[in-house]
C-alpha cells in the first residue's frame, strides 16, 4: 500500500525527486508486480481507507479507476474496462470479495457488497449484494446515512457504581 500511496505522491507533485522516483519504479516492478502480483497503477483515484487484505495479492486495477472511501478489497479483485469508454466507478465503502470481477463502464454504488467470484457487468445500486456469474442482485438495504448532530451536544452519564 505505501509503494502505491508513494506513486500517487509522485504523479501529483508538480517536479519529481528524481532518486525518489527511481526507488519507487524499483518497488513497483519487483516488490508489487513480481513478488505481490498486483497492478496498482499510480493513476487510480483512491478515496482514504482503502483496505486491501492479503497484501493486494492478486489486484489488478485499470489505471483510470475511481475508487470511493473505506472500500474493502480481498486478494484476486479485477477491476478493468471493456473496450472504449470509461473504467468503473466504485462507490464508498464498498465490500470487493475474493476473486471479485468489475468490468465495464460501470458504477457501483455506495455501500454495496461484491461477493466472491462474483462477475459485475451492470451498475449496482447502493446497498446492494450481488453475488454470482453473471452477478445478479440477492438483496438491497438502505445506505448507511451519518448525519452529524447540530447544537450542543448532551452530557455524557457516568458510569453506575458497581454493587456490593
Amino acid at each position: 500500500m505505501a509503494v502505491f500511496r508513494l506513486g500517487q505522491q509522485l504523479t501529483a507533485a508538480d517536479r519529481r525527486p528524481i532518486g525518489l522516483y527511481i526507488v519507487w519504479r524499483i518497488l513497483d516492478r519487483v516488490y508489487l508486480r513480481w513478488i505481490v502480483g498486483s497492478e496498482l497503477p499510480r493513476e487510480v483515484v483512491c478515496g482514504p481507507g482503502l483496505l486491501l487484505h492479503h497484501a493486494g495479492r492478486g489486484i489488478v486495477l485499470h489505471p483510470h479507476t475511481v475508487l470511493g472511501e473505506d472500500v474493502n478489497m480481498y486478494h484476486g479483485v479485477t477491476i478493468g474496462q471493456r473496450g472504449p469508454g470509461r473504467p468503473p466507478i466504485i462507490g464508498d465503502r464498498v465490500y470487493l470479495g475474493v476473486g471479485a470481477t468489475v468490468i465495464g463502464p460501470i458504477t457501483v454504488g455506495d455501500d454495496a457488497k461484491i461477493g466472491a467470484g462474483a462477475v459485475v457487468v451492470t451498475d449496482v445500486p447502493a446497498g446492494a449484494t450481488m453475488v454470482g456469474v453473471p452477478a445478479v442482485q440477492v438483496s438491497l438495504r438502505a445506505p448507511v446515512v451519518t448525519v452529524a448532530a447540530a447544537g450542543p451536544q448532551p452530557a455524557v452519564r457516568a458510569a453506575p457504581a458497581p454493587l456490593s
